[in-house]
């Protein structure tokens, strides 16, 4: 960054800055810009404010806050058009709850051989779904989305999974005798 607020600084993103509000002493790049200028506030404030002014809107009438939010979102979804906005979700979606990017989530795909890990399901006509612990967070892998719902249906238990395993190979061999429905 160059101009008169960066003078002296060569170029280089060494600039400091204290924030108006925390008062802590942080780099330049930790303040969002405002008309091409780091603003006063470093962007966790920014961000802090944004959400309490939220929630007084919110507090002093809830049906009009939630009216103007649903009127905004849905201006916002318009804007993006329905591909965007899937393409937003999706990114959106891996990004806050499993900590991937669009890019980590190929690798991987590609790196598993482009199938289920359990069915080895492949193809475009498939849902794919992110595999994770529930207890760690972790990310194991890529599932189709009738295999992750088995997992889920069985608590993740391994053991449960091969009782059920066991039993529907016991049930196969003896045919005969079990009661027809």
């Amino acid at each position: 960054m160059t101009g008169p607020l960066f003078s002296g600084m060569g170029g280089h993103h060494s600039a400091r800055k204290a924030c108006t509000t925390c008062k802590t002493d942080l780099p330049v790049e930790d303040f969002g810009l405002r008309k091409g200028k780091p603003r006063s506030q470093c962007r966790p404030c920014v961000n802090l404010g944004n959400q309490q002014a939220r929630e007084r809107r919110r507090a002093k009438d809830p049906e009009a806050y939630k009216a103007d939010t649903a009127r905004w979102n849905r201006r916002v979804r318009e804007k993006r058009g329905p591909e965007k906005e899937k393409h937003f979700n999706r990114k959106t979606r891996l990004a806050c709850k499993y900590k991937l990017t669009l890019e980590d989530f190929d690798r991987l795909f590609a790196e598993q051989g482009s199938a289920c890990l359990i069915c080895h399901a492949t193809g475009s006509s498939v849902r794919w779904v992110v595999d994770h612990d529930h207890q760690s967070g972790a990310v194991r892998g890529i599932l189709c989305a009738m295999c992750n719902t088995g997992l889920g249906q069985f608590s993740d238990d391994p053991d449960r999974l091969r009782s059920a395993a066991d039993y529907l190979e016991r049930a196969r061999v003896g045919r005969g005798k079990w009661r027809a429905a």
